[in-house]
């Protein structure tokens, strides 16, 4: 992504679920944009690494410092609160403030078994699943948001799938997705009288690296995976509430690399 000038310097920003995907990138666009990062996640160098891919923050961070950007990684595994403490305190102690939080957590794509139906779900693996994907949620922003609250000013991002009230597929994957987007809104109601703004945002279509690698393809040739799957050229309206990141791109002026503006999708006839 490329911005005018760097607009976040002198700010603090955290991305909570850094290693992949729409975490990565989101960190990435903040540091190019001049903020110090930390990227936190579980997936770590010397640590096992999650839903077994080889990315970490550690990359993460690399990528962001060879782009002239600043970052630290911090290994943190957002379902347990006392790691989760002590990341705020770091984040106080080092920084003295948080400016951006962006809740990216997942993970969890290995605890679904998407042909099964409601009822033929393991209920012995649902506590796992809705705490990896919902309660962290919960005990990073409870932990991070004094920060902001305290300075009566900042911005809590929750990243979610898609501002559609139509179905995702799977009981599980339905109902936390779903559940994010009403977190961010809860926030923001309980915010209003503070400085500080909640809300969430739909990336959309992600050319991560798990997707690429499902198509055979590489960040440089992405496009020839349309050939397989045309559904990835569309484009899906946004709304108000609920932004997708293509919209804010081209409002902002942004460009992925090479050039392009963040991709839209539409559903395919």
């Amino acid at each position: 992504m490329t911005m005018e000038g760097p607009c976040l310097a002198g700010q603090v920003a955290l991305v909570a679920g850094a290693t992949r995907g729409a975490g990565r990138g989101i960190a990435r666009a903040l540091g190019e944009a001049g903020a110090v990062v930390y990227c936190t996640g579980r997936s770590a160098a010397g640590h096992p690494r999650g839903m077994d891919r080889p990315e970490t923050i550690d990359q993460t961070v690399a990528m962001i410092e060879q782009a002239g950007g600043r970052a630290v990684a911090v290994r943190v595994d957002h379902t347990r609160e006392e790691e989760v403490t002590s990341l705020a305190a770091r984040v106080r102690n080092d920084a003295g403030r948080l400016d951006v939080l962006v809740n990216s957590i997942w993970g969890a794509d290995p605890q679904i078994d998407w042909g099964r139906r409601f009822w033929e779900v393991d209920l012995a693996e649902i506590r796992a699943y809705l705490d990896q994907t919902l309660i962290s949620h919960m005990i990073t922003n409870r932990h991070l948001a004094p920060l902001m609250v305290e300075a009566d000013r900042g911005l809590i991002i929750e990243v979610i799938d898609g501002h559609f009230a139509g179905y995702r597929g799977h009981i599980l994957y339905d109902l936390v997705k779903a559940s994010l987007a009403r977190l961010a809104y809860g926030m923001s109601m309980e915010l209003a009288r503070t400085g500080v703004t909640a809300l969430s945002l739909s990336p959309g279509f992600l050319r991560s690296e798990a997707v690429l690698e499902h198509f055979g393809v590489r960040e440089e040739n992405w496009r020839d995976a349309i050939a397989k799957d045309p559904c990835l050229c569309g484009i899906r309206n946004s709304t108000p509430r609920r932004p997708r990141s293509c919209g804010l791109g081209e409002r902002r002026e942004c460009s992925s690399q090479g050039g392009a503006h963040p991709l839209r999708l539409r559903p395919c006839a």
